[in-house]
């Protein structure tokens, strides 16, 4: 098992490094050649589409239509697994608790609370500030209970999620492409987290539309955007490396040959991606400001949940590990094997969609797999992949066939039960 384990742990984080250089010669090299391809259609400036798509009603029906359908079957996993241990009366007398467990509480608290530094809800500084400053902004005029205002964010974020990928998707493959990745999204194995009170949708979001704007030359509103998702996850500093990469092909579009002209222009939007950053050095200001100390959630990371950076290939030796044999079976069979999965499945998309996938999405995917995978003591690794867009246009280059696109939307609806019953049932996905 252990030379298994090591084995598996190697040729990943060797594959990782084939891809790290693979796609830089792809982002950095492929834009200036002299014969590079065109720029993908659909990426006209925003300022040109001054009308509604004519197409508004349709989209809007499909992207409400999968969303509803998805939500429905989420519900009903919670319903009859509580139906199945005898629980139900629980469920119907309290239909919010099977979906308010572990940092979702933690969300709710912020909301209401705000950040203080005593008792043990100091420890809720490692949570970035985004998410519970949209809740608790609202809460006066929803005129409900703050669990309620996290529900109303959640989805109304994951809906404008599904829209942003659909245009968004359509514009680089069409529109066939595009309901697939937004069929993808509402039914991924961790889709119930874009309906509770977590920041995976507004994160998601924040992402979707800093990209889709970067597209469409827009890039004020990338940057905007950007800094936003880096105020609601750290993992959001990363969507500066898609926004650059657009910009270096505005520097392109713009250049017309001029080599002195391109480097000022990707010179420039350089300079604009920076500036993505401001949305977690405002998190750093609130730490200093609660705590004292820029840095706090650092410590508290490391000092109660054992989390400091380290490494994929640790992460996936201790993974897999766990996911082989672990004392409690139902963490083994909740947390350790649907995150073991769920890490080589990334790298297995990443692998075979290098070449198809745009340079942007594809060194953000890398990226973002490696540090979102290399924590200490990894326990959410599944929610996070789970939350990476460059995922959706991912399953969508590889479900161009009609045999494999049924296959992996069964597997993966089949996949968002098992989740979702072990969250709300169980309380084993974290």
């Amino acid at each position: 098992m252990n030379l298994a384990v090591t084995g598996i742990s190697y040729l990943s984080t060797g594959a990782v490094v084939v891809l790290l250089v693979l796609l830089a010669l792809r982002y950095f090299v492929e834009p200036f050649r002299p014969d590079a391809a065109p720029v993908p259609f659909g990426r006209d400036p925003l300022k040109t589409r001054k009308k509604m798509p004519a197409d508004l009603k349709r989209v809007l029906a499909w992207v409400f239509g999968l969303f509803f359908l998805s939500r429905a079957v989420i519900w009903l996993t919670g319903f009859f697994g509580y139906a199945a241990k005898g629980s139900l009366q629980e469920y119907l007398s309290d239909p919010l608790n099977p979906w308010l467990r572990w940092d979702a509480n933690h969300y709710v608290g912020l909301a209401r609370n705000w950040y203080v530094n005593e008792g043990d809800a100091r420890l809720h500084i490692v949570f970035f500030p985004l998410y519970p400053l949209v809740v608790r902004a609202l809460d006066p005029l929803t005129g409900m209970r703050t669990e309620w205002t996290c529900l109303v964010v959640s989805n109304a974020c994951a809906l404008a999620a599904g829209y942003v990928l659909y245009r968004m998707t359509e514009a680089e493959a069409g529109r066939t492409a595009a309901r697939r990745a937004v069929r993808f999204l509402f039914f991924t194995p961790t889709s119930l987290f874009f309906s509770i009170p977590y920041s995976e949708s507004l994160f998601l979001l924040l992402t979707l539309l800093s990209v889709w704007m970067a597209r469409r030359r827009c890039f004020a509103r990338a940057v905007l955007f950007g800094a936003l998702a880096a105020g609601s996850r750290m993992l959001g500093l990363l969507t500066a490396i898609p926004v650059f990469y657009e910009g270096i092909l505005d520097a392109r579009e713009r250049a017309g040959g001029d080599r002195g002209e391109l480097l000022r222009v990707a010179g420039r939007r350089f300079g604009q991606s920076c500036v993505i950053s401001a949305g977690f050095l405002a998190y750093l200001a609130l730490n200093a400001q609660v705590t004292g100390s820029a840095f706090t959630f650092l410590r508290y990371q490391k000092e109660h949940w054992s989390q400091s950076f380290g490494s994929l290939f640790n992460t996936l030796r201790y993974t897999l590990v766990n996911a082989h044999s672990y004392g409690d079976a139902a963490l083994q069979w909740g947390t350790w094997i649907p995150q073991a999965v769920s890490i080589v499945i990334v790298l297995v998309l990443l692998a075979l969609t290098w070449r198809a996938l745009s340079p942007g999405d594809g060194a953000y995917a890398l990226v973002y797999l490696y540090i979102a995978s290399a924590p200490t003591w990894l326990l959410s690794g599944t929610r996070y992949l789970g939350a990476m867009y460059a995922l959706y246009p991912m399953l969508t280059l590889v479900t161009r066939r009609r045999a494999a696109d049924r296959v992996l939307m069964g597997l993966s609806a089949l996949l968002m039960v098992y989740i979702t019953w072990h969250y709300a049932v169980t309380g084993t996905v974290l």
